[in-house]
């Protein structure tokens, strides 16, 4: 996918800092729009949709940055768009207020622009694929989902997850369903049938060789035939789903609640995030690698 030219917004009082993060975005070939406050960075978002992420300061005048990051949550239109949270409130308290606001990311002045080069560029990647894939299925699928009440589905890759996913959210349509789902499904692969450590995966992100990673290692012999089963079932108003990899399980206990020393990391929120996304959480079973969750179905 081409990210040149996808618009992000920064939302800082701090004009020097904008300055930065202006002529930072520039050079990565974005397209920077700017707002001095959370009032402000509304009125953006709404008069630019298709901002494809947010880098959000917490300390301003007006609206400090989590009441825009609360509001942008709960505006159905923006609420899939990714914020990045900046700020010099490094406290255990205001990181994980951050992340459980809904923050993609939280980073703490001063930090490495390559980081949030990487982070960018993650966030944006996720967030416009989903977008690609949920009208592609809108448009092919039209009403069929409306007929289907049970079934299984097989899967072997990060691309096939994501696919997945935004189709069961086709069941809600809920863009923050399609976005904890698709953590879980793409978790399957990774970490449960391709055996991608925490500590590894965090190396391949900083050094962008993931998808080569991922790539090399579906070709494995002892990898070509594992695949993820999703299981789903409509219960009166839940789709209970069920998701099963080939892996040898992991301590998910550790991942289900937002872990304040490894909320720096460039990942390992995902589990978390989607626990909080679901109608009475994920509820793992033996080893862990396999799990089960509700969604509430839409209204018709």
């Amino acid at each position: 996918m081409i990210l040149e030219n996808k618009k992000v917004l920064i939302v800082d009082d701090d004009q020097t800092n904008i300055t930065l993060m202006d002529d930072f975005l520039e050079d990565e070939k974005y397209l920077p729009l700017t707002a001095p406050d959370g009032e402000l960075g509304l009125a953006v978002l709404e008069a630019n949709p298709d901002v494809s992420a947010v880098i959000l300061d917490w300390m301003m005048p007006k609206m400090n940055g989590i009441e825009m990051l609360k509001k942008i949550k709960q505006n159905k239109k923006l609420s899939g768009i990714p914020i990045i949270m900046q700020t010099g409130k490094s406290d255990k308290e205001s990181i994980v207020e951050g992340i459980n606001a809904g923050a993609y990311y939280y980073l703490t002045k001063p930090y490495d622009l390559h980081v949030m080069s990487t982070i960018l560029k993650k966030a944006i990647k996720e967030y416009e694929n989903h977008k690609i894939i949920s009208k592609q299925i809108r448009a092919q699928n039209k009403n069929i989902i409306a007929y289907l009440n049970s079934g299984e589905i097989q899967f072997k890759t990060p691309d096939e997850a994501l696919y997945i996913s935004s189709w069961v959210s086709e069941f809600t349509h809920s863009e923050k369903i399609s976005i904890g789902l698709s953590e879980l499904l793409i978790n399957a692969v990774e970490h449960g049938n391709l055996g991608i450590g925490y500590e590894k995966k965090e190396e391949y992100l900083m050094n962008d060789t993931l998808e080569l990673e991922i790539a090399k290692r579906l070709e494995d012999q002892e990898n070509r035939n594992k695949y993820v089963s999703l299981f789903f079932e409509k219960l009166e108003d839940l789709l209970k789903i069920t998701i099963e990899d080939m892996g040898s399980g992991f301590d998910y206990d550790r991942y289900l609640k937002i872990d304040p020393e490894r909320v720096f990391d460039l990942h390992g929120r995902g589990v978390a995030m989607a626990n909080m996304s679901f109608y009475n959480g994920i509820q793992y079973k033996g080893k862990g690698n396999k799990l089960e969750i509700n969604i509430r179905l839409k209204q018709t």
